[in-house]
This record gives structure tokens, sequence and C-alpha cells, in this order.
């Protein structure tokens, strides 16, 4: 089996002798089993900050296999080492890209960063006054606000908080993505397949797109429009949430990006967030899945490249008729991934049938 040097960089003022790291790069699967390619701890930066050259451990994973690297970032003073990140900075992407020296963005703010102010302070001045220094310190602002519900508001729906405790969720498998009053099925159909398979993209994509403002699943480059991050009109009726904010950030902004005249930007706007039945092929496509043609079976199987994908249609099938189903498709029923049940006709563990639903593609 083959192995790969990969290695990705830092941004800092401080001099590189005095920074080391902790990297790890790793995949989740369906089961949430921890597939480890990279383990190094406190290794010290090169003096063009990068991180050294690594091996990693032998895989049969092909190229496009997506990755979670981690790092951790460590700060000499004293003799001793000590973090200066409050959590370890997250990045996902293809085994290709890090065998080929793309492991890092072209935007250093979203590469590891950390920087000192050269600044000297003193505890009183000559005259015995204090001595104040004024740093300026930029951050980013957030990337989604509800024009309806800025930030501080009590519904704000892309709270962070709120964010968090819905990500949990999700990895707990308490809750599942959920389309709401929107008409965004075919995003659902995708995002749901992506948590059920690699839970690991899932929450990374949800975490780069609240806090950058896009993100990208293999080939899949999800921006939205700034129109689309600032959505109008109401998230909520007298009930409840119309649509998650988690749903939003993934769902929306997939749909938006895709949309070439239209921008999704309120719940209310059915039209744009429709999805025809060949973009939801390519979306899967494009995140790295394997599209295979059966002979003697007039359906499309996306194939994963991970240990398995989804088991679903067995279960609901409990509870829900074919006719039930159809019915789920008109707007009668509205289970969390109803845009999957005439979409997935036969599952095995490692690939998904799609054939196209009697009733059409209403998402």
């Amino acid at each position: 089996m083959p192995k790969y040097n990969i290695y990705t960089k830092i941004e800092s003022n401080v001099s590189a002798v005095d920074l080391f790291y902790d990297l790890n790069v790793y995949r989740t699967d369906a089961s949430n089993k921890k597939h480890i390619l990279l383990s190094v701890a406190q290794q010290p930066v090169t003096s063009n900050y990068q991180t050294q050259s690594h091996e990693t451990n032998d895989t049969e994973d092909g190229l496009s296999v997506i990755y979670i690297m981690e790092m951790n970032l460590y700060r000499k003073h004293g003799g001793k080492l000590f973090s200066v990140l409050s959590s370890p900075a997250k990045k996902m992407y293809t085994l290709g890209e890090m065998a080929s020296g793309q492991a890092y963005s072209k935007n250093k703010r979203e590469n590891v960063c950390y920087f000192e102010t050269k600044a000297q302070t003193k505890p009183v001045n000559d005259k015995g006054e204090d001595n104040i220094h004024t740093v300026q310190i930029t951050c980013q602002k957030r990337a989604f606000i509800a024009k309806e519900y800025p930030v501080g508001s009590p519904d704000d729906p892309f709270d962070k908080n709120k964010i968090e405790h819905q990500i949990l969720s999700r990895m707990n498998r308490s809750s599942y993505p959920n389309q709401g009053d929107t008409s965004l099925c075919g995003p659902a159909s995708f995002f749901y397949c992506l948590l059920m398979d690699r839970p690991d993209i899932y929450k990374q994509a949800v975490n780069e797109l609240w806090l950058y403002g896009k993100t990208k699943i293999g080939a899949l480059n999800i921006v939205p429009s700034n129109s689309c991050r600032h959505p109008m009109g109401a998230f909520y009726d007298a009930y409840e949430e119309r649509v998650k904010g988690i749903d939003w950030i993934t769902l929306a902004s997939l749909r938006d990006s895709e949309n070439s005249i239209m921008s999704y930007d309120e719940i209310d706007d059915q039209a744009s967030g429709i999805t025809l039945w060949g973009a939801l092929t390519e979306w899967f496509v494009s995140a790295g899945y394997q599209k295979e043609f059966r002979e003697g079976a007039n359906k499309q199987v996306i194939s994963s490249q991970a240990d398995s994908l989804i088991k679903i249609s067995r279960i609901w099938a409990d509870f829900f008729s074919r006719k039930h189903i159809e019915l789920a498709y008109l707007g009668y029923f509205f289970p969390p991934f109803l845009a999957l049940f005439p979409v997935f006709t036969e599952i095995s563990p490692t690939d998904v049938s799609f054939g196209p639903p009697e009733t059409g593609w209403p998402g």
C-alpha cells in the first residue's frame, strides 16, 4: 500500500525556532471509527513557517478521499512549550491535495495563525503614571446574519451557541438535516447522506461555512452569495423554527452556490430552492463519490469510497407505504428526510441506488 509525504503552512510573526506543532490527519467513517493517516506531536516548525514533510501511514484510499487535518500550535517560552490555540485548528483536504503540497489556503486567515505584538509594556512611566499601550486586534465579521434577527437577538438563528448545539445533535443522530418550510429537499438529501457516511466532513463543512462563509468538499465548492448569508424574512412561525440555522447554513448555501441567476435569500422563495435530478448526482460526484452504471438496471448508482453509506429504506418501509411516500412528496408528510424516500430505492452497505421518483422532483 502506498505512503505519502504531506505538510502544511502556518502564519506567524514569532521566530520559527520558538514554534512547535502537533499534526493529526484522519477520517471518520459511518460508524464513528477514526482512521489515522498521520499523527505527530510537538514537532519544530521549519524556517519558512511550514511543518516538516511527514510520511503517512499505509493507505488504500484513493486520492479523492477527504481527510481532516488537525493542528495544535505551541510557543516555546523559558524552555517550556505552551499551547497558543484555544482548540486545535481543523481543515479538510483530499488525499490528493495533501500529497501534492496543496494542504494550505492562499487566504492566510484560513491557515493556522499566531501573532504577537512587538510593543514593550512597562508598569509605569517616568511620571509614575500607568503606561498604556493600545493594540488593535481585528477579527472577521460573522458570515451569516439574518436581517430580521441581528447579532445579539435572542432569536438569532445563527448564534454560535445554537449552531454548536445543533452540530452536537447531528453528531449524536438525535436530529437530521431538515428542509423545514423551504424547497431545499435536494440539498437536504445530499447533506443527510454526508452526515450518515462521513460525519466528520459534515461537521467541518458546517464550521467552515459559519466561520468563513464558504467550504470545499472534495471538488464541490460551496460559496453562498452575500444575500444568502444575510437572508430576509421570518425564520419562525407561531410554533417553532421554520428552518434551523444549521440547515440554512448548509442547505441554502449549497443551493445558492449552484444558482447562476437567482440568489436564494428567503425561506419563502420556493423557485430558487428547487433542485433538478441531475444536479444531485453531480454534487455527489464532485464530493468524491463514484457514479456507476449497472448492466440490466435502469438506475444510476452512487458508490461511496467510505466503509458504508446509508441504511434507511427498509427502516422507514415499516412506517410508510409507497403511497405514503408519494404523498410525502406532494407535501402531506414531512419526515426529517422526506426527499430520500423515493430516491434511495435499493440500499447495500457500500452503495446507494438512484432512481427518479414517480411523482417528479419538487425540491
